[in-house]
C-alpha cells in the first residue's frame, strides 16, 4: 500500500477537516446513487441474464473508479467569469488563504495563447485557470499522481484538465480548471469537489498482442474472468455502499 501524504500551508484550512483531500469512495456522484440496483422491467435483451438484469449502479467497472483516489476540494467559495469580449477572466473568494508555496497566489492565468487557441471546437473549453490550492502533495520515491476531473459529473461550466505531476519531486498543486461557459458567474463551493489524484507507481511497460487461442492458459484465464465479472456485480455494489 502506498501512502499518498497532503501538507497544508494555511492554519484554517488546516483545522476545517470538512475541505481537506478525501477518499474518492465518498463521492460517487448523486445520479449514480439514485439508479437502482435491478431492472425493475428487463426487456428481452436482457433475458439471458435472468434475475442478475441489473444496472451499472453494481457494475465493477463503475464501482472501482469510485473507489480509487483522493479527490481534491474547493477550501472556500468561488467565483469565476471569464468574459469573452475582452479574453478576460474575473475571481472572487471571502477571505485571503495562505500560501507561501505559490506566493499567495490563489489563482493564476493560463493564457489562451497557450493552450486553448489551439484546441479543436469540440473541446468548448473558453479558458484556463489556475487553482492554487493551499496544500503540497508527497508519493514514494518512483510514485507519481494522475491528476483526473471528477469522473461522471458532467459539469456543463468547468471541469479540471487530465494531467500527472511527478509528485515526488513536485508537490506544488495549482489546479487546471477548463472554463466551458463564457460571460456567466460560476459558483464553486467551498468543499465541492475539483477532481481526484490517483497514485501510481512509475514504470516502462511493454506491448505484447497474441492469437488467444494458441494461447491455452490466456484462454482458460479470459472465459474464467467472464464469469468472476458477473458474480463480483453485487459484492462490489455492497462493498462500496456498506
Amino acid at each position: 500500500m502506498v501512502t499518498i501524504t497532503f501538507g497544508c500551508t494555511d492554519d484554517y484550512v488546516f483545522t476545517d477537516k470538512s475541505i481537506h483531500p478525501q477518499p474518492m469512495r465518498n463521492f460517487a456522484p448523486k445520479w449514480y446513487k439514485s439508479i437502482p440496483t435491478n431492472l425493475p422491467n428487463p426487456d428481452e435483451n436482457f433475458a439471458y441474464l435472468s434475475n442478475r438484469a441489473r444496472t451499472v449502479k453494481t457494475c465493477p467497472s463503475f464501482i472501482d473508479v469510485f473507489k480509487e483516489g483522493v479527490v481534491l476540494l474547493s477550501v472556500q467559495d468561488v467565483l469565476l467569469k471569464y468574459i469573452s469580449d475582452i479574453d478576460e477572466y474575473a475571481w472572487q473568494v471571502p477571505y485571503t488563504i495562505s500560501n507561501e508555496i505559490s506566493n499567495n497566489n490563489m489563482f493564476e492565468n493560463h493564457g489562451n495563447t497557450q493552450y486553448v487557441n489551439h484546441l479543436p471546437k469540440a473541446a468548448n473549453i473558453k479558458h484556463v485557470v489556475k487553482y492554487n490550492l493551499p496544500f503540497t502533495v508527497h508519493t514514494p520515491k518512483g510514485y507519481s499522481v494522475r491528476q483526473l476531473p471528477m469522473p461522471y459529473y458532467f459539469n456543463p461550466d468547468w471541469h479540471m484538465s487530465y494531467g500527472i505531476l511527478d509528485s515526488d519531486n513536485i508537490h506544488e498543486i495549482n489546479l487546471q480548471i477548463n472554463i466551458t461557459s463564457a460571460d456567466k458567474e460560476i459558483l464553486i463551493r467551498k468543499g465541492e469537489p475539483l477532481g481526484v489524484y490517483v497514485p501510481f507507481k512509475r514504470e516502462e511497460h511493454k506491448l505484447k498482442v497474441v492469437r488467444l487461442h494458441d494461447n491455452k492458459k490466456l484462454l482458460s484465464k479470459a472465459r474464467y474472468s467472464r464469469y468472476m465479472t458477473r458474480a463480483r456485480f453485487k459484492k462490489a455494489y455492497k462493498d462500496l455502499y456498506k
